[in-house]
């Protein structure tokens, strides 16, 4: 079973997938965790992007296109892998589960990443659409928070924070180089500990957990980070 296909909306043209369920993820951050995929049904990654219609998948995030770290190039074989699969249960879950390795899980039902959550030993989870969607979606989601996004709304970093966590978020940050914070710092910065063991970036659902917020460096590969830089 390499990948899942558990929801999905034509008139939106988009399908939710999960995938890396009995084969390891490569991703050296996150460690071996399930990843949702939220892809368009129409197009494969690199077509929407070439397209300039991520949008889509991607909502209103600010790092779309020119400065996301995400490599739709490897992202193709999941969608031809899973495009034209039929909606299935999600599955019990094994490992813990990223909510949104590529396209932002606030475009899905708050009722479907219930079902994940609930499924999996522990998530992470991140959304740029905290300002368009229900403050439910701070139980499982982080609201993702950089200088791109706080620019587009007309207001500086932390003000751009500070109303994230206003309406119920606990937000993750990215930093420009030499920037402080009274955030928690990404223990995978500090202590090069892997997302599936240290699932802090959780939503508001766990207050027994933290409810601190995290930040992390600026980070990504350097073309990524020099085209973020110019831009703010």
């Amino acid at each position: 079973m390499s990948s899942v296909k558990i929801w999905e909306d034509r008139q939106r043209d988009l399908y939710a997938v999960l995938y890396c369920l009995d084969r390891p993820s490569s991703n050296r951050k996150t460690g071996d965790m399930v990843q949702l995929g939220v892809m368009c049904l129409s197009k494969s990654p690199t077509q929407i992007i070439k397209d300039r219609e991520q949008e889509k998948n991607c909502g209103n995030c600010a790092l779309k296109y020119r400065t996301c770290y995400v490599n739709p190039v490897s992202l193709n074989h999941v969608y031809k892998k899973s495009v034209n699969l039929d909606v299935e249960r999600i599955p019990k879950l094994h490992k813990p589960i990223r909510l949104g390795s590529w396209g932002d899980p606030g475009l899905l039902p708050i009722s479907l990443l219930h079902g994940l959550v609930y499924s999996a030993p522990g998530h992470t989870g991140y959304t740029h659409l905290w300002q368009e969607i229900d403050t439910k979606y701070s139980q499982f989601l982080m609201a993702s928070i950089d200088h791109l996004s706080a620019l587009k709304s007309g207001e500086t970093l932390e003000q751009h924070k500070q109303r994230a966590q206003s309406m119920g978020y606990r937000t993750f940050t990215i930093l420009r180089p030499g920037e402080q914070t009274e955030d928690i710092i990404c223990p995978n910065t500090t202590h090069n500990k892997l997302c599936r063991e240290c699932k802090l970036c959780d939503g508001n659902a766990y207050p027994y957990k933290t409810m601190r917020s995290i930040s992390v460096p600026l980070h990504g590969p350097p073309s990524k980070i020099k085209s973020y830089l110019k831009a703010i």
